[in-house]
């Protein structure tokens, strides 16, 4: 098993798409004084700790700018607003939609959309919003479509603050004349969320072949991993499709499915030469195409896994795509440089781009006379960076451990380890550190 662990103050992506064209069932933007008819939002559960919001415990309208963060809206003059920064950890509220009839569709398919305004503020909570489907007006009993948890930083993930859009489909077995639409809010004691333009289309499905137009961009592309490259699948208007990018590393030779890449959009993450392409299916013929080939290049060696046991003292970082970027021929860093990129304890502002040495903290090490640095004094709010080690668990059977060394003698920084055995396609949380006035020991078990 070949392993990657990701230090990170977050990182990731998911993207989701929309057809062309649909019938639109329900669509709001909240821009009302209040909460538009037909919305209830009286179902709440407040925690034994309390609820301190001086909003209420419950969904509610609310103008641009409120909350925190202070979020702009979506769109429009307002949102659907959530006060998880007053409400305790364990608190939770539903906002259910207007009742929907599908009974008039024998084919095609539903989905729900909504965006929801996310970046790394309170990013170790995890605060929440899941989206069910029910014939009735509340999620006790209802059927689970999908969830998105408010920090970036968990999934699913994003790379950058701002709006993201989700969309779940919604099965087939609800075809009735009452279906209620319900987002559960669930409080970390976090910040707050927000929602905006929530839409519910039915899509008619396609027919025969379908045609991929293009791909963008077309390639080749040159880039020093690890990178992150973003592509997208332009069609012919028509609904119904399933998506799935692929990766070859034979040149083409031979291809296997992308886990979690089912959108038009696919944020790929690059650590060696590949090919990657995008397979469309016509969910209602069954048919299928695929598009021509994008060629991604790495312009340095491939990473080199290495066996365990493994130490790492942060002493002699080497040069690969940026000056001093690499602690070792199993480790990567992004950004190569900047404030945010990871360097040396004594390296970050001579070889690093760093913008000042200051923030240092002492001892420099616990141990040696080095270690790795994140600059997060001048790195300013919600800067993240990440630090991946490439590691082969193959000859090693049972659990293993990965231990750390950490402090952070100031601020509210968090450094949080994830684990990956798909070479970096997906991650999975394993912990988190905050505030170590001194150096301590941290264990992570896998």
């Amino acid at each position: 098993m070949k392993t990657f662990f990701k230090y990170s103050i977050a990182l990731l992506f998911i993207l989701a798409g929309r057809s062309s064209e649909a019938q639109v069932l329900l669509t709001e933007s909240f821009d009302g004084s209040t909460l538009p008819t037909g919305w209830l939002n009286s179902t709440y559960t407040s925690p034994s700790t309390g609820c301190h919001s001086s909003y209420g415990c419950a969904w509610y309208r609310e103008p641009g700018g409120t909350g925190i963060p202070a979020a702009a809206t979506h769109s429009g003059a307002g949102y659907a607003f959530y006060n998880s920064h007053g409400i305790e950890n364990g608190g939770t509220a539903e906002l259910t939609s207007p009742s929907l009839d599908f009974s008039v569709y024998s084919v095609g398919y539903n989905q729900v959309s909504f965006w929801m305004y996310r970046d790394s503020s309170g990013g170790v909570y995890h605060d929440s919003v899941t989206v069910y489907i029910n014939t009735s007006t509340t999620a006790v009993g209802a059927t689970r479509l999908g969830s998105a948890n408010r920090a970036i930083g968990l999934a699913p993930i994003e790379t950058s603050p701002g709006w993201y859009k989700y969309t779940f489909i919604i099965p087939s077995s609800f075809s009735g004349s009452v279906n209620y639409i319900i987002f559960k809010a669930f409080s970390d004691y976090g910040t707050d969320m927000h929602i905006d333009d929530v839409e519910v289309d039915h899509y008619s499905p396609c027919t025969g072949t379908p045609s991929i137009t293009s791909v963008s961009p077309a390639g080749p592309i040159n880039t020093c991993p690890p990178s992150y490259v973003t592509l997208t699948g332009t069609l012919p208007l028509a609904t119904g499709y399933a998506y799935q990018w692929q990766k070859s590393t034979d040149s083409g030779a031979s291809w296997s499915n992308i886990i979690n890449d089912t959108n038009a959009s696919a944020t790929v993450y690059v650590l060696s030469d590949a090919a990657y392409r995008l397979k469309v299916k016509c969910v209602n013929s069954g048919l299928s195409d695929s598009s021509s080939p994008v060629y991604v290049h790495t312009a340095v060696p491939v990473l080199y896994a290495k066996g365990l046991p493994i130490t790492e003292d942060f002493e002699n970082w080497k040069d690969r795509c940026d000056t001093k970027d690499m602690p070792d021929t199993n480790w990567v860093i992004s950004p190569l440089s900047g404030n945010n990129a990871w360097r040396r304890d004594d390296q970050g502002l001579s070889d690093g781009g760093w913008g000042s040495d200051s923030g240092a903290y002492a001892p420099v090490a616990a141990h040696g006379s080095h270690s790795a640095r994140f600059h997060s004094y001048n790195a300013g709010t919600q800067a993240k960076g990440t630090m991946d080690m490439y590691l082969d668990c193959s000859s090693a059977s049972g659990a293993k451990q990965l231990r750390l060394n950490y402090i952070n003698q100031n601020g509210n920084d968090s450094m949080a380890i994830y684990l990956s055995v798909d070479s970096g396609s997906t991650f999975s949380y394993l912990g988190h550190c905050l505030n170590d006035y001194n150096w301590e020991l941290h264990y992570f078990t896998f």
